[in-house]
């Protein structure tokens, strides 16, 4: 008798992508907190020391650019993948 075997997990349930994804969106929240600070306090970034956090929050346009784009390129791939699979019909 062969032992069980367990069921494979999804990609997204693997510990090695939860865990940098759950570090990427904490620094980014804690990006949006200090930028919210900065400006509500009418610091200008100038005077910060410059570390990660400032220089993404400089550069939060190409950021945005970049999540556009991956994001357009996926639901591309995605939409291509459903009507891979739906069935045609032939006239």
């Amino acid at each position: 008798m062969e032992p069980a075997q367990k069921p494979e997990k999804p990609w997204f349930l693997d510990a090695g992508f939860i865990v940098p994804l759950s570090i990427f969106l904490v620094y980014f929240w804690t990006l949006s907190l200090t930028v919210g600070v900065y400006n509500y306090f009418h610091i200008s970034h100038d005077f910060i020391s410059l570390n990660p956090t400032t220089v993404l929050a400089k550069s939060h346009q190409y950021l945005v650019i970049l999540a556009s784009g991956l994001l357009t390129v996926l639901l591309g791939l995605f939409f291509v993948d459903i009507l891979e699979k739906k069935p045609r019909l032939g006239y």
